[in-house]
């Protein structure tokens, strides 16, 4: 059983087919490639930090808060944490070599 784009959607089967050609050679009979380009992501802004903190370690937003704090006052290695700008102004461009250097 497959979808309109011709993937499995009963795990069952899939995992009956999985187990039968564990451990067995395979080979590539064919695929397309296609040239992309992506844009990178956006920096993150604070409320996007402190999201992504807590779902991948936990942290309260005070905690990400305070480290970002630190990393901003104590070592310079970020910019202004509590702003919501993604974007890096001219004067941030021209530093961010020797940023990412340190």
């Amino acid at each position: 059983p497959v979808d309109e784009k011709g993937r499995l959607i009963a795990e069952p089967h899939a995992q009956a087919i999985a187990d039968a050609v564990k451990g067995k050679p395979a080979r590539i009979v064919s695929a397309d490639t296609k040239q992309k380009e992506q844009h990178p992501p956006l920096p993150y802004n604070l409320l996007k930090l402190q999201t992504d903190a807590s779902r991948k370690f936990g942290f309260k937003p005070d905690q990400t808060k305070d480290i970002t704090q630190s990393l901003r006052e104590k070592h310079k290695l970020i910019t202004y944490n509590r702003s919501d700008c993604e974007y890096l102004s001219d004067e941030q461009h021209g530093d961010a070599p020797g940023v990412l250097a340190a």
